[in-house]
């Protein structure tokens, strides 16, 4: 799902809206909405909110590491479980995966 997410976003030629609480997207967004109760908390790129909203940014770059690492923990512990799966091809499906 992930790859065909970032699919759309780096290679059709039209608009995509995307809304999500993954912030793993932000960095291939051409525009990003943010916003709070309803309301736009703040809009632009990715560069400019960090410049316009660096405690907002800090936020969001550690929130965007946190479900990174919790994404691999749960794509290594599928993997583990895996029973007859041989070392090499985990690291197959682990690469793939990443």
């Amino acid at each position: 799902m992930q790859d065909g997410i970032l699919k759309l976003l780096r290679e059709e030629k039209r608009t995509v809206v995307l809304v999500t609480h993954k912030l793993q997207y932000l960095p291939h967004a051409d525009w990003i909405i943010a916003m709070k109760d309803g309301t736009i908390q703040t809009e632009g790129t990715l560069k400019d909110i960090q410049n316009s909203e660096p405690e907002l940014f800090k936020q969001w770059k550690t929130l965007m590491n946190r479900q990174d690492r919790e994404f691999k923990t749960v794509i290594n512990n599928c993997i583990h479980s895996i029973n007859g799966v041989s070392t090499l091809n985990q690291h197959l499906i682990r690469d793939y995966v990443f």
